[in-house]
C-alpha cells in the first residue's frame, strides 16, 4: 500500500512539472518565428544576388513580406511589387505570427544585386538589427550576411 501511494505521489509531481511544458507555447512560437525571419532574410539575400534584382524585406506589425523590384532591368525607379514565392510553394512569401516584441531599426530592408543592405534612400547600412522576441538578428550591411 505504501509503495502504491509513493508511486502516485511521484506521478503527481511529474505530471505537474511536465504540464507546464505543454501549456506554454509562446517560447516555441517565438523560436519558430525567429527561424522564419532568418530563412526569409537569407532567401531575400540570395535571390537578390542570383537574379540581379533588388528584394525588399518589409516588416509588418504581425510578420513580414518579401517583394522583388518590378523595374529591375529598366531605368525607372525601383518599385517593389512582385511577390516572391516560398521555395517549393505557390504562395507569396508572407509570414505572420510575430511575438510581442518585433522591431527593426531599418524598415524596409532592401537587398541589392550585390547583396548589400540599404534603406529606402539607398544608403548602405553598416549593420541592420531586428528583434524577434528575446532574439536579436544582425545583418552586415556590406555583405548581407545574416546572423
Amino acid at each position: 500500500m505504501i509503495e502504491l501511494i509513493m508511486v502516485m505521489v511521484v506521478l503527481g509531481i511529474l505530471s505537474v512539472s511536465a504540464s507546464s511544458l505543454f501549456s506554454g507555447r509562446s517560447a516555441y512560437d517565438e523560436r519558430f518565428f525567429y527561424e522564419d525571419v532568418l530563412a526569409g532574410l537569407r532567401h531575400a539575400h540570395k535571390l537578390a544576388m542570383s537574379t540581379g534584382c533588388g528584394v525588399e524585406f518589409d516588416r509588418t506589425a504581425t510578420g513580414f513580406t518579401l517583394k522583388q523590384d518590378t523595374n529591375c532591368f529598366s531605368a525607372a525607379a525601383a518599385s517593389y511589387t512582385v511577390a516572391i514565392f516560398k521555395p517549393g510553394d505557390s504562395i507569396g512569401y508572407t509570414v505572420v505570427g510575430s511575438p510581442a516584441i518585433w522591431t527593426s531599426a531599418v524598415d524596409p530592408l532592401l537587398f541589392t544585386a550585390k547583396g548589400q543592405v540599404t534603406n529606402t534612400a539607398g544608403a548602405i547600412q553598416t549593420t541592420a538589427t531586428l528583434t524577434a522576441g528575446a532574439r536579436i538578428i544582425s545583418i552586415d550591411g556590406q555583405t548581407g550576411y545574416v546572423r
